[in-house]
């Protein structure tokens, strides 16, 4: 049996002995818990019935970013979720394959079109999860993916990252040119890295791990530094860049609830791990939105790509948005649109002789 609770009201989070009957939306049904991963891993997660129709509504998945974010972040932030961390982080405002095949094998109510959703570094989970599913015929209904600002293929997106820069006045055009040479020489070991990782024997390990960090430390050095020089976040180019004390040589910069502007990463966890918020989950472990041992654990992925997955995908008539907003450096629209146009599958020339056009 999973280990659940459904929930249908209560908006507030009060201390005392007993844990509030809901959470976020008193409106609605709320199922959480845990579900069986791979091996001996638990997954958690936050269901949300949709307030209209919730029979025939899409079904939507969200995973976050990172590598190493919590996508339970996204529940409580200004990221979409249902509700938002209030100021005093005491109170809310209503705003992988086996765990997915097992949530919806025992609601099926909620398996009637199914979509994944994800910002950032879940542009390296969503496809192939997707494509495991499609491969092997799953009975989870998937319809499509949706990708905001998404790390797909370093090896495309990277390149454009001085066009980016310069198009935002961080750089000057004589700059440019130097930039411009490091990022290729950035891609030059993201290649490398994928060939050791095709490669790979105990031999070779030690220069595979190594050269795949060069290349994410060049990329946070050279391709994004001098927007942190010039004291902008990479996140959100608007933003004042703020160092982190927990990575000085990462420089990771807060890049929380840039939509709602209200709460903060430090408001989020300290409402997360509230002793009755965290009864109401029925969990007992200490929250945090960011790991960064699984981010270290991950440090030969990230210069991976999984941009071959996607034109199976688009064959197979899934669909697939990739949206993006201007203000993302990590991850901004002019690598997005680099590299949805390089895709090759069979509409790929329909779509690149498109022509661009204001949404409104």
């Amino acid at each position: 049996p999973l280990d659940e609770v459904p929930s249908t009201s209560g908006a507030a989070v009060a201390d005392g002995d007993s844990a509030p009957r809901s959470i976020c939306d008193e409106t609605v049904t709320q199922l959480h818990g845990y579900l069986p991963g791979q091996g001996d891993t638990r997954l958690f997660f936050w269901f949300f019935e949709s307030r209209n129709d919730p029979r025939s509504s899409p079904t939507v998945i969200y995973f976050h970013g990172g590598p190493g974010g919590s996508s339970l972040y996204a529940a409580v932030s200004g990221n979409g979720g249902p509700c938002i961390v209030d100021d005093d982080g005491k109170s809310t405002s209503i705003n992988k394959f086996p765990a997915l095949s097992h949530f919806f094998a025992s609601r099926p109510q909620y398996n009637t079109r199914v979509f994944l959703a994800g910002q950032s570094y879940a542009g390296r989970y969503i496809p192939p999860l997707a494509t495991k599913l499609m491969e092997n015929h799953s009975f989870v209904r998937l319809e499509g993916i949706l990708l905001g600002n998404p790390t797909i293929a370093p090896e495309i997106e990277w390149c454009h990252h001085p066009r980016m820069l310069l198009m935002e006045g961080i750089i000057s055009a004589k700059e440019y040119a130097r930039v411009n040479a490091e990022a290729k020489d950035c891609v030059r070991l993201v290649h490398e890295c994928k060939l050791l990782r095709e490669t790979l024997d105990p031999s070779t390990q030690e220069t595979y791990q190594d050269t795949c960090e060069r290349a994410r430390r060049k990329l946070f050095t050279d391709l994004l530094g001098p927007a942190i020089r010039a004291g902008r976040q990479t996140c959100n180019l608007d933003k004042e860049y703020v160092r982190s004390k927990d990575d000085p040589v990462l420089r990771r910069v807060r890049c929380m609830n840039l939509v709602a502007g209200k709460n903060t990463d430090e408001q989020v966890e300290s409402f997360m791990n509230r002793e009755t918020v965290q009864r109401f989950l029925e969990v007992d472990s200490v929250w945090q939105h960011f790991s960064w041992d699984v981010y270290y654990n991950f440090t030969c992925d990230i210069p991976h790509s999984y941009h071959h997955l996607l034109p199976g995908l688009l064959h197979s008539g899934l669909r697939v948005l990739v949206y993006a907003g201007d203000r993302d450096l990590i991850c901004n629209w002019i690598s997005n649109l680099a590299s949805v146009m390089a895709l090759p599958w069979k509409g790929g020339s329909t779509l690149r002789r498109s022509v661009p056009a204001v949404y409104r």
